[in-house]
């Protein structure tokens, strides 16, 4: 055969080394769309997991984009329906040439990795050879913050099994 894995080869390989049949489960988190049930899977090793009270909040300017170093630009792949990036204008496709004019390309941070909430930059856009200015104000989300903590009340086998998980 050639280079990797046959169709079933993980699933069968995680129930050996399991010493049980995890089908079902490996299914579950590999093969299907439902949510990963971590507060369950963590439960297992004595660590409780879940939303907490504190809230952030993240800027979010629902475009996807990346380098393009022929043209020292960033160039738009795709833009998320009714986001920031759709309000502005921008379209797959478009290449950012300038934000707040400095280089797109060594400025990508601010739109992409870390856009601040509520912040507005000032774009310089190509879309077909034309070059336009637009503004994006990246939108405000806030989310909780999720926690992770050892359970105080694990029992010694779930601590040996957190022990043993953490520490290799």
């Amino acid at each position: 055969n050639g280079p990797g894995f046959e169709e079933d080869a993980i699933r069968t390989t995680v129930s050996q080394v399991a010493g049980q049949d995890l089908s079902g489960y490996y299914d579950k988190l590999c093969r299907s769309t439902e949510e990963m049930p971590f507060t369950e899977a963590l439960s297992v090793a004595g660590i409780t997991v879940g939303p907490g009270d504190k809230v952030e909040v993240v800027g979010l300017t629902g475009l996807f984009a990346e380098p393009d170093a022929a043209t020292k630009s960033l160039r738009v792949r795709r833009v998320t329906p009714d986001s920031a990036a759709t309000t502005a204008g921008l379209k797959s496709g478009d290449k950012i040439i300038t934000i707040d004019g400095k280089p797109a390309i060594e400025q990508s941070g601010l739109l992409m990795r870390d856009p601040k909430a509520g912040a507005t930059y000032k774009l310089s856009v190509e879309r077909d050879g034309l070059l336009s200015d637009m503004e994006i104000t990246v939108a405000k989300e806030e989310r909780k913050v999720w926690t992770v903590t050892a359970n105080p009340t694990a029992t010694p086998a779930q601590m040996r099994l957190r022990g043993k998980w953490l520490n290799g």
